[in-house]
């Protein structure tokens, strides 16, 4: 309906009941959906933006779940969802637990929606990816920060989400941030 009445830069959400069919009926839980199509910032005289795509998406899921307290403890691992595109698909782990769902509309689907532009999709289970901890205070470091920048050379094969894993499973307490900022090929 946005699209249709020239509103290409659409970003929705909604937090409400999802059924969902189970061996003994029907299964009832509250999630937050949303999605995003069309430009990634609004119309510029400088030009046209590029559409928001699967990264901007993923990374406000992951400042969403930063909030809990627990940010390092979702990974985003690749999966098959039937209503998303296959290879644009992920599934959000929190610890061992399924909360999620992060993905391109499948094609199949956009056609039959009648969409021109496939757009990107999330929902996540409330009382499994939002269970939150309080935060505590620290003190201020009387020492400036300090920003490392490091290069690694892995498999293609690797998911980012695994070096991200490995460097912190590997630091010490002194680690507070870490962002993958290019891919060099």
């Amino acid at each position: 309906h946005n699209l249709a009445h020239q509103r290409s830069r659409v970003k929705l959400f909604e937090i409400g009941a999802q059924f969902v069919a189970a061996l003994d009926g029907v299964r009832e839980s509250a999630v937050i959906a949303g999605v995003a199509i069309g430009p990634r910032t609004a119309e510029h005289w400088d030009g046209a933006s590029p559409d928001t795509d699967y990264f901007d998406v993923k990374g406000d899921v992951e400042a969403l779940l930063a909030r809990t307290g627990h940010g390092a403890d979702f990974s985003f691992v690749a999966g098959t969802h039937p209503a998303l595109a296959p290879g644009r698909t992920a599934q959000i782990i929190r610890g061992q637990e399924a909360v999620g769902w992060l993905g391109v509309l499948h094609p199949d689907l956009q056609r039959r929606l009648d969409m021109k532009r496939a757009g990107t999709l999330f929902a996540l289970q409330l009382d499994t990816a939002f269970a939150a901890r309080v935060p505590a205070f620290r003190s201020y470091s009387k020492f400036p920060s300090i920003r490392r920048d490091l290069a690694v050379v892995v498999e293609e094969s690797v998911a980012a989400d695994e070096v991200v894993q490995c460097v912190q499973s590997s630091s010490c307490a002194v680690l507070q941030h870490m962002t993958i900022f290019g891919i060099y090929r």
